[in-house]
């Protein structure tokens, strides 16, 4: 056996050891019916794996910001331990948390920027993280138009990427297109990563799959969008459902689109949820819990791992939201994805 192998092996170990300290599903619940900020930072830092951001943290200064800018960084701080850079896998797949968070800054200031405040743009990251980033942190906290945007990003395949969302003078950036080209952006790097390893292709084409039913009844519904356009903005990875059956799809109604769900074993996951989004996330996480417990294929489980410690950090930011603005218990359950 092979020292990188034997170090992956030992890499998925600890991942299912990590994950059994994630809050259970019922303990997420139970957490929705709390009554303010402050009871949630104390249920949440009772969790040993949260104890070290939250320890130090007072009462008073408890408040959205803070709580998002610490579950954040013990999001990136997890992936960096777990992954490390001494075993090839480990270091790919942490290079593919770090796109996951350039998505997302890219994808803030463009929001700020159309709505004409990006002087609010704010991130808050680990001080590690920053380093490794092929962004221009810096920068991009003065940019102030598209062109400064694009003076940020370090990377050439990355700017050509977002090159294709200036918008028209006057116009705001198409953050729809936006996002589906940092997704298949990802897509794109995970062949790269996995080498060869269907498995790791596999799992995160399971949420690559669901992201497309979305868009693909999103596209339908309220867009009245060609085949050709919908099929444009297919993710060009796959776990489930096949490219052809995806394809056919596109070229149905909205009815298809929806019978099609219904027909599937994962129809449960879209009755029982307030959208799409939500039912995405429900699905990929229960797939990857499987994952977890029955795989033996320690790239598998790494890369579910993955996803699951996004999802955690979704259900708990979901939580803090739902609190700091009081939607009420039976509500922030409705869209936790769990």
């Amino acid at each position: 056996m092979s020292a990188n192998l034997k170090s992956e092996i030992a890499a998925a170990q600890k991942a299912r050891a990590r994950y059994g300290r994630f809050f259970s599903k019922e303990r997420l619940c139970q957490m929705a019916g709390l009554s303010n900020l402050q009871e949630l930072a104390a249920s949440i830092r009772e969790n040993s794996f949260y104890a070290d951001g939250f320890g130090n943290l007072s009462d008073a200064a408890v408040n959205r910001e803070s709580l998002e800018k610490i579950l954040k960084e013990r999001l990136y701080t997890d992936l960096a331990e777990l992954f490390g850079f001494d075993f090839a896998l480990g270091s790919k797949l942490y290079r593919l948390s770090i796109i996951d968070c350039e998505k997302e800054l890219v994808m803030s200031f463009a929001r700020l920027l159309n709505a004409g405040k990006s002087e609010f743009f704010r991130p808050s990251l680990p001080d590690f993280l920053e380093p490794h980033l092929d962004i221009d942190l810096s920068a991009l906290r003065a940019a102030k138009d598209f062109d400064d945007l694009l003076g940020c990003i370090k990377k050439r395949d990355m700017i050509l990427m977002v090159s294709l969302c200036r918008p028209a003078e006057g116009q705001p950036i198409d953050l729809s297109l936006m996002e589906f080209l940092f997704e298949d952006y990802f897509c794109k790097k995970v062949v790269e990563i996995s080498d060869g390893d269907e498995k790791i292709v596999e799992i995160f084409g399971i949420k690559a799959d669901f992201l497309n039913l979305q868009m693909i009844l999103r596209q339908k519904t309220y867009f009245d969008a060609t085949p050709g356009e919908i099929k444009s903005r297919l993710l060009s990875i796959h776990g489930i459902f096949k490219k052809k059956v995806l394809e056919q799809l596109c070229e149905g109604k909205a009815e298809d689109v929806n019978s099609f769900i219904e027909q599937s074993k994962y129809s449960d996951y879209f009755k029982n949820s307030i959208s799409a989004d939500i039912a995405a996330g429900r699905a990929v996480r229960d797939i990857c819990r499987k994952t977890m417990r029955f795989d033996t294929s320690p790239s598998s489980v790494l890369s579910a791992y993955m996803l699951l410690a996004n999802n955690q950090y979704d259900c708990l930011t979901t939580l803090v939201e739902g609190v700091r603005y009081s939607l009420g218990s039976e509500k922030i359950t409705e869209l936790l994805p769990v």
